[in-house]
């Protein structure tokens, strides 16, 4: 179905698989996961999924593009684990999707 957030997962040279983030996110997904990163601060990797309510592989996706977008980074936690924090950029973002949003909002789709 066209415009589902979906990740496609291709494998990789070892036979496991890698996410491939779609060239086209959906914003309201992005908005999702930075509002999560915003309100709550930094979170668990697995804790953030569910709170975007994302399924594994499309969380993988959506946190590797940010990634690279330089709107997240994981940093280490006090137990050994990792944490995904918002950087500025990412709060900047933050900013610009919700006001896309409550632009767009009530805007009916193109046929």
């Amino acid at each position: 179905m066209a415009g589902r957030p979906e990740a496609s997962r291709k494998a990789n040279g070892n036979g496991r698989w890698a996410t491939q983030p779609r060239t086209r996110p959906d914003v309201y997904v992005v908005s999702r996961i930075l509002h999560v990163l915003v309100s709550q601060g930094p979170v668990r990797p697995t804790h953030l999924q569910c709170l975007a309510r994302l399924n594994y592989w499309q969380f993988e996706g959506y946190l590797e593009l940010l990634k690279e977008r330089h709107l997240v980074d994981l940093v280490d936690d006090e137990r050994g684990g990792h944490l995904v924090r918002l950087t500025a950029g990412g709060q900047h973002a933050d900013r610009l999707v919700n006001a896309t949003i409550s632009c767009l909002d009530g805007i009916p789709a193109p046929p």
